[in-house]
């Protein structure tokens, strides 16, 4: 009976792995896609806190995201003698760096601010310009959802 329970355990655990190798396999190898196009227009809304760039390592920073999937960034760097500016341009999301929102340049560069997004889209949480390259001077800024969702 024993021998009987152990062999049910190890079958049921070689069933588990194969079906999460499926969906790995199925999206590239990467895991689950989070925000498909479908889901997307859920990120449209207004965003507020800090970044972090070459330029300034301390902004204050709004942000706009559209369904249409562009955006306005509106940012401050706390140094003295800086002035705020508004930077415009496209979104999109990249999966294989998992579930990243990549806000690109607006004269076509791509990869301006990398972000990992929260599973509610309430929480940007900034990872460099493509989320495949963790920075530790990234981890305290990010964006939070201002107000209620478009």
């Amino acid at each position: 009976m024993k021998a009987g329970k152990q062999l049910l355990i190890l079958a049921l655990w070689g069933m588990a792995q194969f079906a999460v190798a499926q969906v790995a396999t199925e999206n590239g190898g990467y895991g689950p896609i989070v925000w498909p196009k479908e889901r997307q227009h859920e990120l449209a809304g207004h965003y507020a806190g800090t970044l972090r760039d070459h330029a300034c390592e301390n902004m204050i920073a709004r942000l706009a995201l559209d369904k249409a999937h562009h955006y306005v960034l509106t940012v401050d760097c706390s140094e003295q003698g800086s002035r705020a500016r508004t930077l415009r341009g496209d979104w999109w999301i990249d999966e294989i760096a998992g579930s990243c929102l990549i806000l690109n340049h607006g004269d076509g560069e791509e990869k301006r601010f990398g972000f990992r997004i929260s599973d509610d889209a309430n929480l940007l949480s900034l990872d460099g310009s493509d989320c495949n390259a963790a920075d530790e001077r990234d981890s305290p800024h990010g964006l939070k959802r201002t107000g209620s969702k478009r």
